[in-house]
């Protein structure tokens, strides 16, 4: 087939997906018919969108009470519901129940209609205390558990929780609405894909530095320029919160000790000295900064903060425990600031 007969036909593809009739044309209602539009949005006490809550609605009017129909929430929490036919000529009363899994029942809430517009709904839920929070804080805890004891990988422990917690939500959940967890769809909606590319974004970093060899030069340079084993440790502590504060606290000291290490074996210092200023340096850096720890980026995801926003609340406290620790660390190892030579009197001064 020639390769222009190929792009043509894909091209023709792609054009009849993109005028399906519904899928990005607007469709008009016949002439002289009319709708009534339900907008409105579910959230918590906290004033953060529900997913997924099903939405019953009936009308009253003059005829008496009728069911308009049901829909679910998106993952925002808002919602539109059209019903067809329907006008509001005179005030009508719109009832409406919210039910989700895990949170109190809303008994039909009353809304007055009137002519002109779309009835504007605005519904607040409150948690409801279940056996699922017990148990999906047991199975948050066990995951602790079994990363902090080693006993299991931490990436395989949490996707067993989260596996667990799934498969729990839809046998228990099915049986009994309580024992609902989490569904699926709100799972996939909480995953912040931004911090997962943000994440790959600063590995891709740290195997640049790594590969660039700036990590050996820089350690040479103070090994060079440092006159004293306080002045080396002093400058190394600077390096490592600078380095913590670009990439994650752990990868900045597998950097970093290395070379580190062979400028204060070089001094003959002790490794316990090098190995605690670089782990509590990287530590202080990491947590000025949003890129810092992969629990900053999250938090600034959620918070929607920005880098500045970051440091200006963060930084000047890391600062300051940087400098406090420093000064403690410095002053507490003797050994790295030699004593000044005493000078001998004259009358003792050999040749005298």
């Amino acid at each position: 087939m020639p390769d222009f007969l190929r792009r043509f036909i894909i091209l023709l593809v792609v054009a009849a997906g993109l005028l399906r009739p519904g899928d990005g044309c607007s469709q008009t209602e016949p002439a002289g018919t009319t709708s009534l539009e339900i907008v409105g949005r579910v959230t918590d006490t906290r004033g953060q969108g529900l997913a997924e809550v099903q939405l019953h609605f009936e009308l009253q009017g003059q005829q008496g009470r009728m069911a308009l129909g049901e829909i679910d929430s998106d993952n925002l929490g808002g919602f539109r519901f059209s019903a067809p036919g329907l006008a509001v000529d005179s005030p009508l009363v719109l009832w409406v129940k919210a039910a989700k899994p895990g949170w109190r029942l809303l008994r039909e809430q009353p809304f007055t209609l009137t002519h002109g517009g779309p009835a504007l709904v605005q519904l607040t839920l409150s948690r409801e205390p279940t056996p699922a929070a017990g148990l999906a804080a047991g199975i948050i805890l066990g995951v602790f558990v079994l990363t902090s004891t080693r006993l299991l990988h931490r990436t395989l422990a949490g996707l067993l929780g989260a596996a667990l917690i799934l498969f729990l939500s839809y046998t228990l959940g099915t049986w009994d609405s309580r024992w609902f967890m989490l569904s699926f769809s709100e799972a996939v909606h909480s995953l912040d894909f931004n911090v997962f590319l943000a994440l790959i974004g600063l590995s891709f970093f740290a195997a640049v530095l790594k590969q660039a060899d700036l990590l050996p030069w820089s350690a040479a340079w103070i090994s060079r320029n440092a006159k004293r084993p306080g002045a080396l440790i002093g400058l190394g502590a600077i390096a490592a919160f600078s380095l913590g504060s670009l990439i994650t606290p752990k990868v900045a000291v597998e950097l970093w000790l290395p070379s580190m290490a062979t400028a204060g074996f070089e001094r003959r210092l002790p490794p316990g000295v090098l190995l605690f200023g670089a782990i509590t340096a990287a530590q202080l850096g990491g947590l000025a900064t949003l890129i810092g720890t992969p629990v900053n980026l999250i938090i600034g995801s959620q918070a929607h903060l920005t880098l500045g926003a970051f440091l200006r609340g963060l930084l000047p406290l890391a600062a300051v425990c940087f400098l406090v620790s420093g000064t403690y660390f410095l002053r507490a190892q003797p050994q790295l600031w030699p004593a000044p030579r005493r000078r001998r009197p004259a009358w003792r001064r050999p040749g005298r």
